[in-house]
Parts: C-alpha cells; structure tokens; sequence
C-alpha cells in the first residue's frame, strides 16, 4: 500500500485494487479511499509517533 502511494498510485486505485484481489479490511469489509488515506496518515505506521509526550530538560 505504502509501496503503490509512493509510486504515484492513488488512494482509490489502491482501495480498487484491493478489493480486486478480495483482500479484506481488519473486519473483514471491503476497502474505501477514506480508509486507505487514513492508513498512510496513522503515525503508528508512519513512524512519527513519540513514546514520552512531553520533554523536560533537568539543567
């Protein structure tokens, strides 16, 4: 998924292409853009997520 954005595949192709290949969602649905966009969004996939919220510098 993150492979065919990258290349310049839309999120609708991808969704398309998907349910082509009768790939399933998590549960078990079939795929939507607003669901492929909010996957390539999620920091859990994207690696922006911070594991200490906050940063206090001790001087």
């Amino acid at each position: 998924m993150f492979d065919q954005f990258l290349q310049g595949s839309s999120t609708g192709q991808i969704a398309k292409q998907l349910n082509y290949e009768h790939i399933p969602t998590q549960r078990g649905h079939h795929w939507w853009s607003s669901t492929i966009i909010n996957i390539l969004r999620n920091i859990n996939y994207t690696g922006d997520m911070l594991c200490q919220k906050t940063y206090r510098d001790d001087q």
